[in-house]
C-alpha cells in the first residue's frame, strides 16, 4: 500500500506545478487545482454510492476498475518475511 499512497500524495503537487506553468497567476492556479481536487474527492463517493451502486450493483461497478486497482496495489511491494534473530528465539518479546 505504501507505493500507492506515496504516488497518490506526490501526484497533487505535480499537477499543481503543471497548472502553475500554464497559468499566469501562481496563487490562483494552486487554489483552483486544490478546489477541483476537493470537488472531485467529494463528488466521487457520492456518485459511487448513490448512482453507480444502486443502478449497476457492486460487481458491475467495481469490475472496470479492478485491474487498475490490482496493478496499483502491486507496484513494487516487497515481500516481508518476519524472522526472529537468535536473541529473540525462546523469549517473550512483548513481556
Amino acid at each position: 500500500m505504501f507505493p500507492v499512497a506515496f504516488l497518490s500524495g506526490a501526484l497533487l503537487p505535480a499537477i499543481v506545478t503543471y497548472v502553475q506553468s500554464r497559468m499566469s497567476s501562481r496563487m490562483n492556479s494552486a487554489g483552483l487545482t486544490i478546489l477541483f481536487n476537493t470537488i472531485g474527492a467529494a463528488l466521487g463517493p457520492l456518485l459511487a454510492g448513490f448512482v453507480l451502486l444502486p443502478q449497476f450493483g457492486f460487481q458491475t461497478s467495481v469490475t472496470p476498475f479492478r485491474s487498475r486497482l490490482r496493478r496499483a496495489g502491486s507496484v513494487n511491494q516487497p515481500q516481508i518475511k518476519l524472522v526472529a534473530g537468535p536473541r529473540f528465539r525462546n523469549r517473550n518479546v512483548f513481556a
